[in-house]
């Protein structure tokens, strides 16, 4: 992934769901990539973000392929795959019980995360301030295991959790 198109997309769909008023958040390698090396992560393919909720997945999507983001699935199987310069993945949770789960065809493989992490804080990325999921380390580590803060293991960006 050439990290200044991801760059560019990243802030670019930052600018148009708060425009709309969509709060969102960095997830998976993208969290792990912006919080721990404040970059993407080398081997990264997309750029992950979370939405609760599934109110806003029509206007997502449709104020996304206004701007020239064409649509890789819809409907998606477990997420919103869109691109434009990258892979964008969008993932809109709902509460299930003890859990968020990706919503849409009700897939309940992999993403999905504890109810514990039902808030956000913000980090800086790049000089830009984005939600993550709270507590970012608590999240982090149930992703991406013990490892997840060495740089140098590669099996700290393989999402460990979801198992």
């Amino acid at each position: 992934m050439d990290n200044d198109l991801a760059w560019r997309d990243l802030i670019e769909v930052k600018r148009i769901l708060n425009k709309i008023k969509v709060p969102f958040f960095l997830s998976y390698g993208t969290c792990l990539g912006a919080y721990r090396d404040g970059e993407f992560l080398s081997n990264d393919k997309d750029i992950d973000l979370g939405i609760f909720g599934q109110e806003g997945l029509n206007i997502v999507c449709a104020v996304l392929e206004g701007v020239g983001f064409n649509r890789r699935r819809w409907p998606a199987k477990k997420y919103l795959a869109m691109n434009r310069n990258v892979i964008l993945d969008i993932h809109f949770y709902k509460e299930v019980s003890d859990k968020y789960q990706c919503f849409i065809n009700d897939w309940k493989g992999y993403y999905y995360f504890p109810k514990k992490f039902n808030s956000f804080e913000k980090i800086d990325f790049r000089g830009e301030k984005f939600n993550v999921l709270k507590p970012v380390e608590e999240y982090l580590f149930w992703c991406y295991g013990e490892d997840w803060k060495d740089k140098t293991n590669r099996k700290s960006a393989k999402i460990t959790g979801h198992k």
